[in-house]
């Protein structure tokens, strides 16, 4: 019985200490998105000058960073189960805006719906 409620309790610990690993290499990808997402919410606003090749930059970076972490996120765990499905479709529809990034727009909606699906990611991690 003891045995039992020991190996829970290291089975315990070493799952916070995954989630928690996972967490910090997450921190730098989230900051990184939330200064990009600041830049282009600028140019799409009007408060800057639409840049092109910096709107394709920070999408192009999106679905690159989204589809590692996605990749990361296979398995069976719950957060896998959670969150692999979120990162992979939320790279696909940056390679979707991403096509459309001649056009300031073309992007503008879908990258309404891309600041869409951060904030509800969020809401699920409670964060």
């Amino acid at each position: 019985m003891n045995r039992a409620i020991l190996l829970l309790a290291a089975l315990a610990i070493a799952g916070s200490v995954a989630a928690a690993s996972a967490a910090s290499r997450l921190k730098p990808v989230m900051r990184s998105w939330k200064s990009d997402a600041a830049t282009a919410q600028a140019m799409l606003s009007g408060a800057a000058a639409y840049d092109d090749a910096e709107m394709r930059r920070i999408l192009a970076a999106y679905a690159a960073d989204a589809d590692g972490i996605a990749s990361r996120l296979d398995g069976s765990s719950a957060a896998a189960r959670q969150f692999g499905p979120r990162f992979a479709k939320f790279a696909a529809d940056s390679k979707d805006a991403l096509a459309l990034a001649g056009a300031k727009a073309g992007v503008q909606a879908r990258f309404a719906a891309l600041h869409e699906e951060c904030r509800s990611c969020h809401a699920a991690a409670g964060v």
